[in-house]
């Protein structure tokens, strides 16, 4: 049992600030309740030949439990992808000069706070798969940090076809504890998996592409990085985001899914996500 939830938590994921952890793997544990799910962001470059990194992403997407970690693929510095499918976007930019001033590649974030930066030199055997199976296995080793702790919201929600492209949300947070972070932001992320495009690095097939942060018609003009506020501070307190939006089906064409997360904007830290698979009726 841990106490005094927020400070340790914070101390804990500060020292853990390092390129790549001890290489004991060890996969996530089935958790109770409430158990933090590991939000994984990597930034990454249609022209950077680090194709191990893209096919590690597939094969733990493959094997992990979705209740447990959802992931999340930003193509930044990309515009030769253009003009279809469009792999890289102005927001997913944004995002990472929010995360990073030096913006190296491919860097791999969880839950806003601990991270991978390239592959470890010096192995032993330097093949494609070796390559992938260390970057399976740090990626492992901080999901399984953050699924080691208990979450202080829980968030849930749904999304549902109102007519043609039109899409209803409704996203619901509430506190399962006092909350001691003060600048809580909801980010609601669509992002489109399995998406076949030769890129330059020779990458076929990208898998949780982001596409875009959805937000309510009055933040429109706002930059979607910014985050819905909400306000949460003590237990039983809920934030309820509910409205309708419009899908651009011709350009996202392949396996839809909704990643809604909470997170500090200031300190960064991710407290909670919850992912929505869109119905299958768009997907085709």
């Amino acid at each position: 049992m841990i106490n005094n939830y927020f400070r340790k938590k914070i101390i804990i994921l500060l020292l853990c600030l390092v390129i790549f952890l001890p290489s004991n793997c060890v996969k996530p544990k089935e958790g109770n309740k409430g158990n933090t799910l590991c939000i994984v962001e990597m930034f990454h470059a249609v022209w950077l030949n680090r194709g191990h990194f893209t096919q590690a992403y597939i094969e733990l997407g493959d094997e992990l439990d979705s209740n447990k970690v959802q992931f999340i693929q930003y193509y930044v510095e990309s515009t030769a992808d253009h003009p279809f499918p469009r792999l890289s976007c102005r927001e997913s930019e944004d995002r990472m000069k929010y995360y990073m001033e030096d913006a190296g590649l491919p860097t791999i974030f969880f839950n806003g706070v601990l991270k991978i930066r390239g592959t470890p030199t010096g192995l032993k055997d330097d093949s494609f798969k070796a390559r992938v199976d260390i970057v399976k296995e740090k990626m492992l080793e901080n999901i399984s940090i953050v699924n080691s702790y208990t979450s202080p919201i829980k968030i849930s929600g749904s999304c549902l076809n109102i007519g043609s492209n039109t899409y209803q949300i409704d996203i619901n947070v509430e506190a399962l504890d006092n909350i001691e972070f003060n600048d809580l932001r909801l980010f609601i992320a669509l992002t489109e998996n399995n998406i076949p495009f030769v890129a330059i690095n020779g990458t076929k097939i990208h898998p949780f592409v982001f596409r875009e942060f959805i937000k309510p018609e009055e933040m429109k003009d706002k930059n979607g990085i910014e985050g819905i506020p909400i306000t949460l501070s003590k237990t039983g307190d809920k934030h309820e985001t509910s409205f309708s939006f419009d899908l651009n089906t011709e350009l996202y064409k392949k396996e839809l899914n909704i990643v809604a997360f909470v997170q500090d904007y200031t300190k960064k830290i991710i407290l909670q996500g919850y992912g929505i698979t869109l119905n299958n009726e768009i997907n085709n």
